[in-house]
């Protein structure tokens, strides 16, 4: 290919790409299964671990979560310091439910559609196709995403570690 080209084709790509990339993380406010609004600053002060996914799952969502409830009870940390919640798509009542069977520390959160999708794009969250963890640190910002299939002493040490670090 000629330098011109080249040259034309890089400016392009660079004219098109975003001027900076935005971590995942943003505002949301979802519904409790209490019928309360919860909301990111609710979480202020504390590190959030956040999954998305889907109750109906028969193993991506059940998997990622019993190794979180594993995990945090391995961390011996309590929600006042690190809080994990599980947004997914279902009626809050049913999503709170949901994750409370794999530990009564998880918060199972949902809300309308607009609600849900406004989460999402600001997760940078795709739940259908390999579903990953969110860490968030105390301040709110994006610390690390963690894979929602990692077993769970290996998530244990990750948050560990990324928590002394952040926080």
């Amino acid at each position: 290919m000629p330098a011109k080209t080249l040259i034309l084709l890089a400016l392009l790509l660079a004219l098109s790409a975003p001027a900076q990339a935005q971590s995942p993380g943003g505002a949301f406010a979802l519904e409790n299964g209490d019928g309360m609004t919860v909301t990111d600053r609710d979480f202020q002060g504390r590190f959030l671990l956040v999954l998305f996914g889907d109750t109906n799952s028969p193993w991506q969502s059940p998997s990622a979560l019993f190794n979180a409830a594993r995990a945090l009870a391995m961390l011996g940390v309590a929600p006042a310091r690190l809080q994990a919640i599980f947004i997914a798509a279902d009626p809050p009542d049913t999503v709170s439910r949901y994750a409370t069977l794999f530990s009564p520390d998880i918060i199972g959160l949902s809300g309308s559609t607009s609600a849900i999708n406004q989460a999402i794009v600001a997760y940078h969250a795709d739940p259908s196709y390999a579903p990953c963890f969110y860490l968030m640190g105390p301040d709110g910002q994006f610390i690390a995403t963690l894979p929602a299939d990692a077993p769970a002493d290996m998530l244990a040490a990750r948050l560990s570690a990324l928590m002394s670090q952040g926080g």
